[in-house]
């Protein structure tokens, strides 16, 4: 029995920390994507990064056609490609 509620709490904590994702404009929450590392920037639109391949990662990512303005931290907003500042991006 004391297995049992030990699968309930994880069950419990998993659920909450599920909802606890909330993302900015012009993203999604992806349940298994890129890690922040490995997004596409206005430096580097179309990134392929190899740890993309290799870590699933539960967080927001931005909606198709947009980029992160930098690749410093998660606040970063996501952006148009043509709204990048002073990029020329071969799309």
């Amino acid at each position: 029995m004391a297995y049992m509620k030990y699968i309930i709490f994880l069950l419990s904590v998993i659920c909450i920390t599920d909802a606890a994702v909330t993302c900015g404009t012009n993203e999604y929450v992806e349940r298994c994507g890129r890690p922040f590392s490995c997004q596409p920037t206005c430096a580097e639109p179309n990134r392929t990064v190899a740890c993309s391949m290799f870590i699933c990662a539960r967080g927001c990512e931005c909606n198709k056609g947009y980029v992160r303005m930098t690749e410093q931290d998660e606040d970063n907003p996501c952006i148009e490609i043509t709204q990048c500042p002073g990029q020329i991006i071969n799309k």
